[in-house]
């Protein structure tokens, strides 16, 4: 008797991590990620991080999984109890990693500072006063347009386009490192969306230009800023983009 109550109870754990297994493997080959499963939180692949830096409250987007960090990210600080690691010991942290399951890290990437009026976090803590589309591009390492390799832009599914012209570049950063952030999100505008290349292979991306409200966006989702072009910036970005 106690044998077979052995058998059958061992029989039964087998068929339990077989059935786990199977469903590990189904939900992994979705795009899910099966171990959120067995925290105490779920979070979405497209949650936002959102950590204090510099006096302000900045938003890193999610970008996707890492298998593995690399001896380059030797740099770790931690913000509500969790682990992030960084490229850079002394630098401000473009690109962190989060370690938010059992076999994989989630990868972060800078997107911008909160600005405007918000319910989320004491005014009298953090900085959440206007400034210059120019301070977020000198987080990326961009000093000049001598730093942007290319600009890329589309309309939702269509064909990029590529602007690779040096001066076209010129005007392009000229105008959006004057454009002032300084508006919380807004209903979401349709309009062409801007991808940054630099120089170094990394890109910017989370920009929408839209033409009939004269409007520039940064970021995704509710992490959304919405900044208000002058008339003279629109005639410029017009200039550029659909002449």
């Amino acid at each position: 008797m106690f044998k077979y109550i052995t058998r059958n109870f061992i029989t039964k754990l087998l068929i339990i991590f077989g059935l786990i297994t199977v469903l590990y493997v189904i939900l992994y080959g979705i795009g899910l990620d099966p171990t959120i499963m067995i925290t105490t939180v779920y979070i979405p692949n497209d949650t936002n991080e959102y950590i204090p830096m510099n006096g302000r409250i900045a938003v890193y987007e999610f970008e996707g999984y890492e298998k593995r960090l690399g001896l380059k990210y030797l740099s770790m600080f931690e913000h509500d109890g969790t682990k992030f690691y960084t490229e850079r010991n002394n630098d401000f942290p473009v690109n962190i990693i989060s370690r938010k399951s059992l076999f994989e890290y989630r990868l972060y990437e800078f997107s911008h500072f909160i600005a405007g009026e918000t319910s989320e976090y004491d005014p009298s803590l953090y900085d959440f006063s206007p400034y210059n589309y120019g301070d977020i591009l000198s987080l990326w390492g961009v000093s000049s347009a001598d730093d942007i390799k290319s600009i890329e832009h589309h309309l939702l599914n269509y064909k990029k386009h590529l602007i690779d012209d040096r001066q076209e570049i010129a005007d392009f950063y000229n105008i959006i490192t004057n454009i002032t952030v300084d508006k919380p999100v807004e209903p979401f505008k349709a309009g062409i969306d801007i991808i940054i290349n630099l120089n170094d292979g990394r890109q910017i991306d989370g920009l929408r230009y839209s033409r009939t409200t004269d409007t520039f966006a940064i970021g995704n989702g509710e992490a959304r800023l919405t900044c208000y072009f002058t008339d003279t910036q629109a005639a410029q970005f017009e200039a550029i983009f659909y002449d």
